[in-house]
């Protein structure tokens, strides 16, 4: 439950910062820099939950990992979405959000 909670809100933060941003800076800009902020919410909020201990660097490197190759297909696919860019954006969650829960439970916070 805990992580439909913060994907929730990490959404949220994306859709929202997206809505604001896409008209100043356009589609693929205000893509990646509502896709970034999302991300220090997501991290923060994985982090605080499934390791309370010692920071890791590997995580951080783990995690690095796959926002890269989140960013690399969420912006793929907003981008090739433009004009529908908020229906393409729920579909790049959708697709990475398939990967992203196994990834952070046994490969990123393991």
């Amino acid at each position: 439950m805990a992580h439909v909670l913060i994907g929730g809100v990490s959404l949220a933060t994306d859709v929202a910062l997206l809505i604001a941003l896409h008209g100043a800076l356009g589609v693929p800009v205000a893509t990646l820099v509502a896709f970034l902020a999302s991300v220090g919410v997501n991290f923060s909020l994985n982090r605080w939950l499934h390791l309370r201990g010692e920071r890791s660097h590997r995580q951080v490197l783990r995690y690095g990992a796959l926002l890269g190759l989140n960013a690399a297909v969420t912006l793929v696919i907003v981008s090739a979405g433009h004009r529908w860019y908020l229906e393409a954006k729920l579909l790049a969650v959708a697709v990475t959000t398939t990967w992203n829960f196994p990834l952070y439970r046994f490969w990123v916070f393991a």
